[in-house]
């Protein structure tokens, strides 16, 4: 306990409780005395130095957000569309601090060869959710991937309208969206109804016809209910990848 207490007084500064009796003690005593103050000041310097990033990605959050505010203010911008661009901006703020969004910059930091088996590592799991995909060879699953492209969308926002003519299909991340049949329904009594909507939650997949059909149009709408991260196959970067490998 006084071995202890004496080790404990040397890095906090307090009273020792004993004394060092002979010179190679004093000089022990010494030697830990500035190796503690050294290790208290780097320790207290890396905190100061993280809580000023922090600080500093708040003060530039809230100067893009009163940047906005004058512009759309400017704009004449409707208030209720104002509440969604800023419930946006929050949402792509909070995603960048638990490093959801900020992968992609910093996949654009590796090397093509790396960013590519990152890549291929990240989107297989959501790509093979469709049967085609999950029974696409093992070789090409791969560049399939690598053409698949990451989409953020907020809530309320239309991925793809009823009648719309659609060239990718889509494979939803995170979220959920709100899928509308286009078509009404007749029923036995002779009146006319919608059909229900559909809720789809992650992970999902929607339009998988447009990649297999030289015209789709879609029979319904798709409208996200939340903030959702979609992954997006184009219908001519699919072609091609068929021309190279047939």
């Amino acid at each position: 306990l006084i071995a202890l207490r004496f080790a404990a007084g040397l890095f906090t500064g307090s009273d020792f409780g004993i004394q060092p009796g002979f010179f190679g003690e004093r000089i022990f005593v010494v030697f830990t005395m500035f190796a503690s103050f050294i290790l208290l000041s780097m320790t207290l310097s890396k905190i100061v130095v993280l809580f000023n990033q922090i600080g500093q990605e708040n003060v530039d959050h809230g100067e893009m957000m009163l940047q906005f505010k004058d512009f759309m203010n400017k704009g004449g911008v409707p208030f209720s569309l104002q509440q969604k661009v800023r419930r946006y901006l929050e949402f792509q703020y909070k995603s960048r601090k638990e490093l959801q969004t900020r992968r992609f910059e910093m996949l654009d930091k590796l090397s093509p060869w790396l960013r590519k088996e990152v890549t291929v590592h990240l989107n297989r799991p959501v790509l093979t959710l469709h049967p085609f995909f999950r029974e696409m060879p093992a070789e090409l699953l791969p560049h399939a991937c690598v053409i698949a492209s990451s989409v953020l969308c907020a809530p309320g926002d239309v991925v793809l309208q009823t009648g719309q003519t659609q060239q990718s299909m889509y494979f939803l991340v995170r979220g959920k969206l709100q899928v509308l049949p286009g078509k009404r329904v007749l029923t036995e009594s002779g009146a006319v109804r919608m059909p229900t909507a559909i809720i789809l939650d992650a992970p999902n997949f929607i339009c998988a016809e447009a990649l297999f059909r030289p015209q789709w149009a879609a029979p319904y709408t798709v409208v996200c209910i939340s903030h959702c991260e979609l992954l997006r196959l184009p219908k001519n970067a699919f072609d091609r990848l068929q021309l190279e490998f047939p």
